[in-house]
Order: C-alpha cells, then sequence, then structure tokens
C-alpha cells in the first residue's frame, strides 16, 4: 500500500518539477477545484485544503470551511510532501499531467 501512496507521489514530484511552485498552483488549481479542493501559495509552500460547505440551521446561508490536507515544500531543489492526506494524494495522481 505505501510502495502505490509512492507511486503517486512521484507522479505528482514529476509533474510539480517541471516548473516553479506559482506554475504548478496555476496549473494544478483549476483541475481540483471542481472535485472540492483549493490551494494557496505562501513563499515555498502550497497549502492545499478540502473545501467544505456547511449550512446555517435553516439553510439560509453558507459557510466554506478550509480543512488542510496537504502542504508541499520546495527546499534546496526538492519537493517535500507534509501531512498528506491518502484521498487527496490519489487526487492529484489523478488529474496529474502526463507530458
Amino acid at each position: 500500500m505505501e510502495n502505490v501512496r509512492e507511486d503517486k507521489l512521484q507522479l505528482v514530484r514529476r509533474w510539480a518539477s517541471r516548473g516553479n511552485l506559482k506554475q504548478f498552483l496555476t496549473d494544478m488549481q483549476p483541475r481540483i477545484a471542481p472535485l472540492g479542493y483549493t490551494a494557496e501559495l505562501n513563499i515555498d509552500t502550497i497549502q492545499c485544503y478540502r473545501v467544505i460547505e456547511k449550512k446555517s440551521l435553516m439553510g439560509l446561508r453558507k459557510q466554506y470551511v478550509k480543512e488542510p490536507v496537504m502542504a508541499i515544500r520546495r527546499r534546496n531543489g526538492s519537493l517535500e510532501f507534509e501531512a498528506g492526506d491518502e484521498t487527496f494524494v490519489e487526487v492529484l495522481a489523478s488529474v496529474a499531467r502526463a507530458d
């Protein structure tokens, strides 16, 4: 099971290494948004979130809650994946560019 996860992370690593983090975020964001995820860039880290819609008691107002699922950091020229949610890893691998 761990080997399968590592293969998927390697696929995402190849996709992300084609440019800088900003380019990767620009390419990744429209692919993960329809699946209920979003991501933000903060200097050398992309923080990925699952977006959960919560409705008020009577259903009149919607509130969106961001739940962290993974952090992708670039350190010393290599990518580090931290606290990766298994489902999100599969989502990223499924939408990864296959150039």
